[in-house]
């Protein structure tokens, strides 16, 4: 058993890595990226240690520190977090096991086919339907 948890520590590691690095691939092959002239590994190593002292830069659009911008909107982000986690909770759970009482009957069906579709609706069309 510890095998495999450092296995897939190992591996959670190494996922970390390669979508930290594509990710900032993307906004260094931009024609305006500030950190242009260092070699690409060079550059993920400065960017890498801003962010684990979170420093994110500044913002292109308002000129502010983005570590600031992101202290005014975390505590209504994390607002949102609980609440969505406790609705899913107090929701999927009896209506979980109502599905699993009522196995391969309507109920059962008709929860799976919501489900389904909740799945597949993207999110951002879901909050314009909400708004």
């Amino acid at each position: 058993m510890i095998i495999f948890t450092l296995r897939r520590l190992l591996l959670l590691l190494v996922t970390l890595f390669f979508l930290t690095f594509i990710g900032f691939s993307l906004s260094y092959f931009t024609p305006h990226a500030p950190l242009q002239g260092a070699s690409l590994w060079n550059a993920w190593v400065f960017w890498f240690n801003g962010l684990l002292h979170w420093d994110f830069g500044v913002s292109s659009i308002n000129g502010q520190l983005i570590s600031e911008q992101l202290k005014e909107v975390f505590p209504a982000t994390m607002e949102l977090c609980i609440l969505a986690f406790g609705f899913a909770l107090m929701v999927g759970i009896p209506v979980g096991m109502l599905a699993g009482v009522t196995r391969s009957k309507w109920p059962d069906r008709f929860i799976s086919a919501l489900a389904l579709l909740g799945f597949s609706i993207p999110v951002f069309w879901l909050a314009l339907l909400l708004t």
